[in-house]
């Protein structure tokens, strides 16, 4: 069959900058998109309008599905998260997509479907950016996991769903990368500090599997070391991801 390409992004402040940098972002937005189906990007900042504008321009032709932070009082907050699920122009052409927020600016499910032979067949994108999350709002996420996992499994030929992002915390069985260093000198990863609610999403995320590559992902500059916090995982039977030819790897260095 045709080749899906999917690509996650914490781009720390895509829609919030007015400077060299907001271009240098757009600039390289654009070259992320060339032969890419799905785009996943978090931390997005701004307000939905601006988010939506600047996305738009960026990727003409592209459906982008938002979701910005809110405060205690509703009001979006620019200043915090929000996340974006952009569709390339001939998914959008063959498939009906519906979003759906779980938790504002940090969660978001897009469903992609379409009716062949009268059959309906669906995609599900789960994107997070894992921060300042509480108890219930990780539960949340939690039951559309199960959902989506559940029917899946059920239906295997119908169903398929990936959950790709900014996990804010590692593998246990991580290493932690010095840069400059040789790889022999790597230490385990430590455990995610209490506001990742590590533990609890372990237990959510047990029943996914885990898509691995061995290149990290995020560079700490206080500390001059990387290590994997972006990750991707699927909720498909072990039997079915064993016939897919599945590919999963970094585009850039994190530093």
């Amino acid at each position: 069959g045709a080749e899906l390409q999917l690509l996650s992004w914490n781009g720390r402040g895509i829609a919030v900058h007015r400077t060299k940098e907001f271009h240098i972002q757009g600039a390289a937005i654009r070259k992320l998109s060339k032969n890419r189906d799905i785009l996943c990007f978090q931390e997005v900042h701004g307000k939905s309008p601006a988010v939506k504008h600047n996305f738009e321009r960026l990727l003409p032709g592209w459906r982008i599905c938002i979701s910005v932070c809110r405060d205690f009082q509703n009001f979006e907050d620019p200043s915090s998260g929000g996340v974006v699920v952009a569709i390339c122009p001939r998914l959008c052409s063959l498939c009906n997509i519906e979003l759906l927020e779980i938790v504002p600016g940090r969660c978001i499910s897009v469903s992609l479907w379409a009716l062949a032979s009268g059959v309906k067949r669906s995609l599900h994108i789960l994107t997070l950016h894992n921060f300042g999350l509480n108890h219930n709002q990780v539960s949340s996420i939690g039951n559309r996991m199960k959902l989506l996992h559940d029917n899946c499994h059920r239906q295997p030929h119908l169903e398929f769903a990936c959950f790709v992002g900014d996990f804010n915390f590692s593998a246990r069985d991580d290493r932690i990368f010095k840069v400059g260093r040789p790889l022999l000198e790597s230490t385990p990863a430590t455990i995610g500090g209490s506001g990742t609610r590590q533990a609890h999403w372990e237990r959510l995320l047990a029943h996914w599997t885990e898509l691995v590559q061995p290149f990290p992902t995020h560079f700490n500059k206080a500390s001059n070391t990387c290590n994997k916090l972006d990750r991707a995982f699927v909720a498909c039977p072990a039997s079915l991801l064993l016939k897919l030819s599945v590919t999963h790897t970094v585009v850039g260095t994190p530093e």
